[in-house]
C-alpha cells in the first residue's frame, strides 16, 4: 500500500492546506507538459495525483491513516523429537594364505565390490549423521526460539544445511521470520518448502504462509494461501477475518470484504476480539459503499464488546460526518483521541476548529 504522505513529502499530521499546497507544487514540477518524453516524471505525476485523491477525501484518508501500518503476525511451533538409535560396530579379523593364480581375478573383483560397498555404507552413515545432527539442532532451536529467536534462527539454518528435506525445520524457521517481521522473502521460501515436503500440510502451514505474504505485500498470494487453509477448515475464523481485511484495506473490494466479515459474525464460537474486528470491518465496508445506515448498528455493537476501544468512536465520527452531523462527529473524535486514537485529534482539528 502506498504511503501518500511520503509521496507528497509531508508528515502524518499535515493539514489540508499543506496537503493541497504540496500537491500543487509537485504536480507543477512533474507535469508531463513540463517534462515531455520523460517517463519517470510522468509516473511520478500519476503517483502524486493518486496520493492527493486519497488524502483529499475524508473517508479514504481515514482508511489510509488508520490502516497504513496495520499488520499481522502470528506463528506456531511444533517441537518434536525422534528416537535415538544406538549403533554397534563389528570388527573382523582376517588371515592370510597363498592364493592360487586362477582365483586372483575373483579376489580382485571381490575387493572392488567390497570397496564400493564400504563407500556406499560410508555415504549412508554420513547422511544418517547429518540428519541426526539436524534433529539435535532443531530440538535446541525449539527450546530457545521464544527467548532467543535469533539464536534459534542460526540453529535452524545449520539444521537445514545438513538436511534440506527437514520439513519441520523449514516451517519453524519461516514462522520465526514471520513473528519477528524480518526476511519476508526467505520466510515465504521456507514455508513453501515445508508445504512441499509435507504429505498432508496442516492449515497452520497455509495460515503462516498467508501472514508472510501479507507482510511482504503479496496480497494475492496471501489470499491463495488463505483459501487453502479454509479448504482444510471452513470455520477458520482468523482466515476469514484476514481475507476480509485484505479485500477491504488492500484490494478495495468492499462486497467481498462484507462476505468474509459476515462469515465471522455468523459463527457463535467467535471470540469477542474477533467479533469486534469483524464488526468494525463490516461497518467500514458499508461506509465505503455509501450505506452509513448499515454501518451504524455494527459500530454500536463493537462498542458494546469493548467501550474502552477508541476505533469504533473514530468510525462513528466518520459516520456522523457522512450524514452531515458534524457536531456529533467532533464529540466522537474527541472520545477516540482520549482512548489513544491519534487520528481523532487530526480529524477534530480539520473539521471542528
Amino acid at each position: 500500500m502506498i504511503n501518500c504522505y511520503q509521496i507528497l513529502g509531508l508528515n502524518h499530521n499535515a493539514s489540508e492546506h499543506e496537503i493541497k499546497s504540496s500537491f500543487k507544487k509537485l504536480a507543477l514540477k512533474y507535469h508531463p507538459d513540463r517534462n515531455p518524453e520523460d517517463h519517470q516524471s510522468e509516473e511520478r505525476f500519476k503517483l502524486i495525483n493518486e496520493a492527493y485523491q486519497i488524502l483529499s477525501d475524508p473517508l479514504k484518508k481515514a482508511l489510509h491513516d488508520e490502516y497504513l501500518l496495520k499488520d499481522y503476525s502470528e506463528t506456531t511451533t511444533h517441537p518434536s523429537s525422534g528416537p535415538e538409535t544406538r549403533h554397534t560396530r563389528k570388527y573382523y579379523q582376517g588371515f592370510s594364505r597363498k592364493v592360487p593364480p586362477e582365483n586372483r581375478g575373483k579376489i580382485h573383483l571381490a575387493v572392488a565390490l567390497g570397496f564400493i560397498a564400504i563407500l556406499f555404507a560410508m555415504a549412508l552413515f554420513f547422511n544418517f549423521m547429518q540428519k541426526h545432527t539436524a534433529k539435535s539442532l532443531y530440538r535446541q532451536a525449539t527450546e530457545i526460539q521464544k527467548d532467543n529467536p535469533y539464536g534459534a534462527i542460526s540453529l535452524l539454518s545449520k539444521a537445514i544445511e545438513r538436511d534440506d528435506d527437514f520439513e519441520k525445520a523449514h516451517f519453524l524457521l519461516g514462522s520465526i521470520y514471520v513473528r519477528e517481521k524480518v526476511r519476508s522473502a526467505e520466510s515465504i521460501s521456507h514455508l513453501n518448502r515445508a508445504i512441499t515436503l509435507s504429505e498432508n500440510p496442516p492449515k497452520e502451514y497455509f495460515w503462516t504462509l498467508a501472514i508472510a505474504c501479507y507482510n511482504a505485500q503479496r496480497y494475492q498470494n496471501s489470499l491463495e494461501a488463505l483459501e487453502k487453509s479454509l479448504l482444510l477448515s471452513p470455520d477458520y475464523l482468523e482466515a476469514h477475518l484476514l481475507k476480509g481485511d485484505i479485500f477491504l484495506y488492500k484490494e478495495l473490494l468492499f462486497q467481498e470484504a462484507l462476505s468474509e466479515y459476515d462469515k465471522v459474525l455468523s459463527i457463535e464460537k467467535a471470540s469477542d476480539s474477533l467479533r469486534r474486528e469483524a464488526l468494525i470491518g463490516f461497518a467500514v465496508s458499508q461506509l465505503q459503499l455509501n450505506q452509513p445506515e448499515k454501518a451504524l448498528p455494527k459500530l454500536n455493537d463493537a462498542l458494546l464488546i469493548n467501550p474502552k476501544n477508541g476505533i469504533p468512536y473514530f468510525y462513528l465520527g466518520l459516520y456522523h460526518l457522512q450524514v452531515k452531523d458534524t457536531l456529533q462527529a467532533c464529540n466522537l473524535w474527541s472520545q477516540a483521541y482520549q482512548l489513544g486514537i491519534h487520528e481523532g485529534a487530526v480529524y477534530r482539528s480539520k473539521y471542528c476548529e
